[in-house]
């Protein structure tokens, strides 16, 4: 099979695996080159995208498992999405492109497209000062091909607003090697957690820097679900004291869950044991026509 002579038609490695399964199939239902040649560019569209050492460990697979009779291309693609080792972004993001690292949310660049803009000032709609989050499409390669607005669209839109507004845009920062969210640079969204306690500013009679934060322990907010999470975002390391309380808390939730869950279950089958729970009636029931019956029958 592998010697075997591909038509004009046939013009990559892709196409010749697309092609020897369809060969495959020919072969064993009586089909001839015209039915070859059709449904050779409906497979080549569905699966051009697909790895090639996956397309033909795939289709071999499914030649050998899964044949029974001829399938249509709907059938193949089925089978193909519903394997688990299918990655879903096949669908749309062309094999040699990937997301640039300011927009995708996956390592590989598979996944993403937009860039988070906070806004802080007179929003038009509410006649005051306000919050605001949005996203919009990355302008690299890939993400501008997609339908959505611009984020730089959004920014202009928002500068309309208000010429004086806070506006911060997601981005990546190779140093910290992560994406510093749009909200996250903010000068409000720092003062906000400056006021309510959970930050301050640096103290230079303790040797800290007066031009950076530093986490207030004792605010029950690090030490609740949320704590790790806060800790990750803004790369403070919680101490082990805290992160006792931290455990404990989520222990206890965890627990929590676990008894309701319990209670759900046993009232339900409390219900039905003491006689309360009541088959649904049925359609027939419900227009009275079993009624109608046992009148009849009288």
């Amino acid at each position: 099979m592998h010697n075997m002579k591909y038509p004009d038609y046939v013009t990559s490695f892709t196409g010749q695996i697309l092609f020897r399964f369809l060969s495959n199939l020919a072969d064993h239902f009586n089909k001839n080159t015209f039915w070859i040649k059709g449904q050779y560019g409906l497979y080549l569209k569905r699966f051009n995208n697909v790895p090639t050492d996956y397309l033909k460990m795939a289709l071999q697979d499914y030649l050998m498992n899964e044949l029974e009779w001829l399938p249509t291309i709907k059938i193949v693609t089925k089978y193909m999405h519903a394997r688990s080792d299918f990655k879903q972004h096949w669908h749309s993001v062309p094999l040699g492109q990937s997301y640039c690292e300011h927009c995708r949310t996956d390592s590989e660049g598979k996944e993403g497209g937009f860039r988070e803009i906070f806004f802080y000032g007179y929003r038009q709609t509410l006649q005051r000062k306000a919050t605001a989050h949005y996203k919009g499409a990355c302008t690299c390669d890939l993400a501008s091909k997609s339908v959505h607005q611009s984020y730089i669209e959004i920014v202009d839109w928002m500068r309309k607003q208000d010429q004086f507004a806070e506006i911060c845009v997601s981005y990546f920062d190779p140093d910290q090697d992560r994406i510093i969210t749009a909200q996250e640079q903010s000068r409000y969204y720092w003062q906000q957690k400056i006021d309510d306690g959970i930050i301050r500013i640096g103290d230079t009679e303790q040797g800290e820097n007066d031009q950076a934060v530093y986490p207030c322990w004792d605010h029950p907010l690090w030490t609740s679900v949320f704590g790790q999470m806060m800790c990750d975002t803004y790369g403070f390391e919680m101490p082990e004291k805290v992160r006792k309380d931290y455990e404990k808390t989520r222990s206890a939730i965890s627990k929590y869950t676990a008894k309701r869950k319990h209670k759900q279950r046993q009232d339900s089958r409390n219900k039905i044991s003491d006689g309360y729970y009541v088959p649904p009636m049925s359609l027939a029931e419900a227009m009275g026509a079993k009624k109608k019956d046992e009148d009849s029958k009288q």
